[in-house]
This record gives structure tokens, C-alpha cells and sequence, in this order.
């Protein structure tokens, strides 16, 4: 039960990231959005547990938006390309990615040369 439990709860603020997101998101007078699926980068190989919650909320995001959410894993490195690739993809509004807090702070102070920052977030 006490799994549920958690998992609701994470569920519930990714959704409400996705909430946040979707105010945030500025586009030209007149632009119907999207105009294409939005692709979510996750920073693991597929089947595992980010991956896996990932899939559900995004899956769920669907359902309640009636958008397109692809997921694209780019495991490696502890996740460090799947973060430079986030990192790094051009800022239209089409692309997403999942972090896992522990991971990319990791980077951060042991990692020379990193392209993401928490703490310039």
C-alpha cells in the first residue's frame, strides 16, 4: 500500500510540472500548439523504474491533454547523455526530459565540463 501511496505522490507532481510547463510555454499570436508530438528525453535505458514513471505520466499527460508525448531514452554515463542531450536540443517547446535529482547533482560536483546546472536552473 505504502508503494501506491508513493507512487501517486510522484505521479501527482509530475503532473503538476507538466501543469507548470504548460504556463510557462510562450508561442506566437495565432500558433496552434503542438503542431507536433513532444518529445520527453529520459535519461535511462528502458524498463526501469525513471523510465517506467516516465511512460505512465506521460501516458496519463496524454489521455488528459490530447497531445503526443514520445519518450526517448538516451542511457549512458549515469545518465549524463541523456541530460547533455536535454540540455542541449534547441528551446521550442517540443521537447521534455526527466530528471532524477540525485544523478544530475552528482554531475554537477564531480563532473567537469557538464552542460546542465540545478543550480542555474
Amino acid at each position: 500500500m505504502e508503494t501506491k501511496r508513493r507512487f501517486l505522490i510522484h505521479a501527482m507532481a509530475a503532473i503538476t510540472a507538466l501543469g507548470a510547463f504548460a504556463l510557462g510555454t510562450s508561442l506566437p499570436a495565432g500558433a496552434a500548439y503542438p503542431e507536433k508530438p513532444i518529445k520527453v528525453i529520459v535519461h535511462t535505458k528502458p524498463g526501469g523504474g525513471t523510465d517506467t514513471m516516465a511512460r505512465v505520466v506521460w501516458k496519463h499527460a496524454e489521455r488528459l491533454t490530447g497531445n503526443t508525448f514520445v519518450i526517448e531514452n538516451h542511457p549512458g554515463a549515469g545518465g549524463q547523455i541523456g541530460y547533455t542531450k536535454n540540455a542541449t536540443s534547441e528551446p521550442d517547446g517540443y521537447t521534455l526530459g526527466a530528471i532524477t535529482t540525485l544523478s544530475i547533482v552528482t554531475h554537477e560536483l564531480t563532473r567537469k565540463g557538464v552542460v546542465y546546472s540545478l543550480k542555474k536552473s
